[in-house]
């Protein structure tokens, strides 16, 4: 068995790869990096800059990235580059942010985990998002 290096490219911190059957594309989120990467078949990366860090990301039905964003859960076109605020984040932005993600199997329910690194202590909590998009 062997690692073979698919890309010349390296993240900060590369967290919630997506593999994407209609674009036949890699997506993840380069958490300390604040920005999205896609990985396409043919080796070319690209990356698209985040105003704050984006803790984990969904594929959607409709082609459009969910993303949760340190202050909130975005809709993001690869395709425009468009991002669109859906939810504002459930709590203080300047000591939690989102970490980790997953849709259920209807592709109905989000689940996300927010993390803590204020002062002295660190914690998670796991929220549910219900109805917020048709994932995949």
């Amino acid at each position: 068995m062997n690692w073979t290096p698919i890309a010349d490219t390296v993240s900060q911190l590369g967290e919630s790869p997506r593999w994407d059957d209609r674009r036949q594309c890699l997506f993840w989120c380069d958490i300390d990096g604040r920005r999205i990467g896609r990985l396409d078949g043919d080796g070319q990366v690209r990356f698209w800059p985040v105003h704050a860090e984006p803790g984990c990301l969904a594929l959607t039905d409709a082609g459009w990235l969910l993303v949760a964003v340190r202050d909130g859960l975005y809709r993001f076109d690869p395709d425009s580059g468009d991002w669109r605020l859906l939810l504002a984040a459930p709590y203080d932005t300047t000591e939690q942010r989102f970490n980790d993600g997953a849709c259920d199997r209807q592709g109905a329910s989000g689940w996300a985990r927010f993390t803590s690194r204020a002062i002295g202590r660190q914690g998670c909590c796991t929220a549910r998002i219900a109805g917020a998009v048709s994932g995949r």
